[in-house]
């Protein structure tokens, strides 16, 4: 059995609570054209982010993983981070407008 990569898989599941975390965001639009134009801005971000979290997945599919290793983590954690920024961006621009 292949030793484990402890790293990958952290970074992984960081991106994994990102990825939960813009969801539960974008949730707060509740179905509202008013709202989702509101975020408009952020939708931008997260179409770019998940071309870029598809060009990672190709690459990582592929078998490319050993020869870019490093390439991969660090865009792994790029990508968390900017999942993180967005859902935040989503965040402060609804939740003052969500009832409760």
């Amino acid at each position: 059995m292949p030793e484990l990569d402890h790293e990958f898989m952290d970074l992984v599941m960081a991106f994994l609570a990102s990825s939960r975390r813009i969801r539960d965001a974008a949730t707060l639009c509740e179905g509202d054209s008013t709202k989702q134009e509101m975020i408009q801005a952020a939708i931008k971000e997260f179409h770019k982010a998940s071309a870029r979290s598809e060009a990672l997945q190709l690459m990582v599919e592929k078998g490319d993983y050993s020869d870019n290793r490093a390439f991969i983590l660090e865009e792994l954690k790029d990508l968390t981070l900017l999942n993180n920024e967005i859902a935040h961006q989503i965040e402060l621009k609804l939740k003052p407008v969500v009832w409760n």
